[in-house]
């Protein structure tokens, strides 16, 4: 079977469906055309663990919260010209300290992109 990320939970419960009833880690393989050590380890990991879902992963947590989220999106409606560091004279004031590089960031993930006036279009006007 191709490489292809995750397996998914209706997979894994069906593997260890055929595993309660008494089968194989070959047949189990056979019938749904993974390797015998993915079942095996699916296996292993219910008998651990009791669940087959994916366990949540290591990795920094954010720097900006939800709510800090939610607290920028509303000043950049309400003032769309705000510059970064506005905002972050803004935050600092909510007791939130992060840098100007961390809010131009968030604010292009969430799909603010800040147009900037190049030479020709100012000497158009």
């Amino acid at each position: 079977m191709v490489r292809s990320g995750e397996i998914s939970e209706d997979i894994k419960e069906k593997i260890i469906s055929y595993h309660k009833s008494g089968k194989g880690y070959k047949s189990i393989s056979k019938i749904t055309g993974l390797h015998k050590s993915t079942i095996r380890s699916i296996i292993c990991k219910w008998k651990t663990l009791g669940t087959v879902m994916n366990l949540p992963r290591s990795g920094r947590p954010p720097k900006i919260s939800t709510k800090v989220k939610r607290k920028i999106i509303k000043e950049v409606t309400k003032k769309p010209e705000i510059t970064p560091k506005e905002l972050q004279a803004c935050l600092a004031l909510a007791k939130v300290k992060v840098s100007e590089v961390t809010i131009r960031r968030t604010l292009g993930k969430l799909g603010y992109v800040r147009e900037y006036e190049t030479e020709n279009q100012c000497k158009k006007d």
